[in-house]
């Protein structure tokens, strides 16, 4: 999955970037579903999907992954519970959040 995955990440560089696109939408991205402000490659969501395999969980977690980076992971929480945050971190963006749990549901 490894060899796939640097294979697609390659093939996403070699593409040239939409730089004459008036849209957000970038050459070869696609949007999760209309409006949600998501992209990301065909070949990387059909990746996604791939990995897996059909199982809801994963593919919220793997979403997740491609939308947040590491960092991101470690000095944040995807909710607030009750409006409570621990200290010294904070909520992602909502939006993305949000985005990918309508995806996946």
């Amino acid at each position: 999955m490894e060899s796939l995955r640097s294979f697609l990440d390659r093939v996403e560089q070699v593409l040239p970037q939409g730089g004459s696109v008036t849209t957000k939408k970038a050459f070869g991205k696609q949007e999760l579903y209309p409006e949600s402000g998501l992209f990301l490659s065909s070949t990387r969501l059909a990746a996604i999907h791939s990995e897996a395999r059909k199982d809801c969980l994963r593919l919220f977690h793997l979403l997740f992954d491609e939308f947040f980076s590491p960092e991101d992971c470690q000095n944040a929480v995807a909710f607030g519970k009750h409006g409570k945050v621990p200290e010294g971190k904070r909520v992602l963006d909502k939006s993305k959040v949000n985005g990918i749990l309508t995806y996946v549901m």
